[in-house]
């Protein structure tokens, strides 16, 4: 029985011994969740930057078509055509078009040279990363929107029939990189 008693508390004791990782284990698992971790972060931060432009895009559509009514009611168009009939015949009338759209939209800061005026880049870049340069003021008048967003616009009519168009540029986070047609900004033509 005393024997027996003696294997009981060696086995107390036993229960005590602390089990530890090695150094070198731990340094592993740290290695492994470092490139893990340097794998994920930079996804994860695209991510969180592709839906945010994806909310200003919304959100700058939805101005723009809600400015784009006010200004076809106002003005009585109904086709980009009237704008150069009203002004005179062919050519290009960006000047005329920004002063009526400064009537619908909230520009804290008009262009009637947007390069030069800082309401458009220098430079920036078509969907297959050619570079372009600043825009010329004899086709394109532009503003600065409150949420800092650009616009441009150039309208543009041809011959007796004046059949036209008006081109709209928006660069939804303004001059922040990556200035970029398809990735930040958007070009559409009515």
């Amino acid at each position: 029985m005393g024997a027996l008693l003696m294997r009981i508390k060696n086995l107390k004791y036993v229960s005590k011994i602390a089990y530890a990782f090695t150094l070198a284990e731990v340094l592993v698992v740290i290695t492994i969740i470092g490139v893990v971790a340097a794998l994920t972060i930079p996804v994860v931060s695209s991510n969180v930057q592709d839906s945010v432009l994806k909310a200003q895009i919304k959100k700058s559509y939805s101005t723009f078509v809600n400015a784009f009514n006010l200004w076809v009611a106002k003005y009585d168009y109904d086709h980009p055509s009237k704008v150069a009939t009203k002004y005179g015949g062919g050519g290009h009338y960006p000047t005329q078009l920004l002063n009526e759209w400064a009537t619908v939209m909230n520009f804290i800061k008009t262009c009637k040279d947007p390069s030069a005026e800082g309401c458009w880049h220098k430079k920036w870049y078509d969907f297959e990363g050619y570079e372009n340069s600043a825009l010329d003021p004899k086709f394109n008048a532009g503003g600065i929107l409150p949420d800092g967003s650009f616009i441009v616009m150039d309208c543009f009519a041809t011959g007796p029939t004046f059949q036209g168009y008006v081109t709209f540029k928006i660069d939804e986070n303004g001059p922040k990189p990556p200035n970029t047609i398809n990735k930040d900004i958007f070009e559409f033509t009515l």
